[in-house]
């Protein structure tokens, strides 16, 4: 272990003895931020055995910490490992009636992307519409966690050859985020997200115009670009 490691398991170390999770938490999402997978995962697994300890294997921060540690294995391409955990969430939030909490509703987003590439598109497809109708429910069309389910059950759509639904989610969404008024970034991936729908059902036209104006939005979003004549 380099001498960095050391330094910061010592610390994470005296944060815990002294309770200081939320600080230890900020450690690790910080190394999840700068794509630090191995290091976040080793603090998220020393906050889970603290937590676990004080309060149980059930309790929330350690299902919390679960469903971290869970996307740290996710980064990492652990697809197995990630979908085991992420499942584990959803299951803990379900059986206590809480299905509809953000928390649940963003695993089932990473599970259903592992069911895809698993090439589980029907399971994919089941848990996605599950989880935008609980989301419309709760949260109302606007929200983001149900234009991200939105976008998702289309691409799963267009995936299954359903392009004509598949499409409408994906217009709906990039129009709802456009309504919201959401960042040029975002709306430069919802674009993307349509052009390689419209891509997947042959209309290449279509596809091009996307991209292109996701492209646009891209250089809004990064002021102007040189070129040359």
């Amino acid at each position: 272990m380099g001498m960095l490691k050391t330094m910061r398991m010592q610390k994470l170390k005296r944060l815990l003895d002294r309770g200081n999770v939320d600080e230890a938490a900020a450690i690790a999402e910080a190394l999840f931020d700068d794509y630090d997978c191995g290091e976040a995962l080793a603090v998220y697994d020393a906050i889970y055995d603290y937590v676990c300890e004080r309060n149980g294997a059930g309790s929330k921060g350690a299902i919390y910490c679960t469903y971290r540690i869970a996307l740290c294995y996710y980064r990492s391409g652990d697809y197995d490992e990630a979908l085991a955990l992420l499942l584990m969430v959803t299951e803990w939030y379900e059986d206590r009636g809480r299905g509809s909490d953000t928390y649940c509703l963003d695993a089932a987003l990473f599970i259903c992307d592992i069911y895809q590439y698993y090439n589980r598109i029907d399971e994919a497809e089941e848990l996605c519409r599950r989880g935008l109708a609980i989301a419309l429910e709760k949260y109302g069309e606007s929200a983001s966690i149900t234009i991200a389910h939105m976008e998702r059950l289309g691409e799963v759509c267009c995936e299954k050859g359903d392009f004509a639904e598949g499409m409408s989610f994906q217009q709906r969404a990039l129009y709802l985020r456009e309504e919201n008024g959401e960042s040029e970034c975002e709306i430069a991936d919802a674009y993307d997200e349509l052009g390689r729908g419209y891509e997947a059902a042959w209309d290449y036209g279509k596809a091009l115009e996307c991209f292109d104006e996701g492209l646009k939005r891209l250089d809004v979003k990064n002021g102007p670009q040189l070129t040359f004549t």
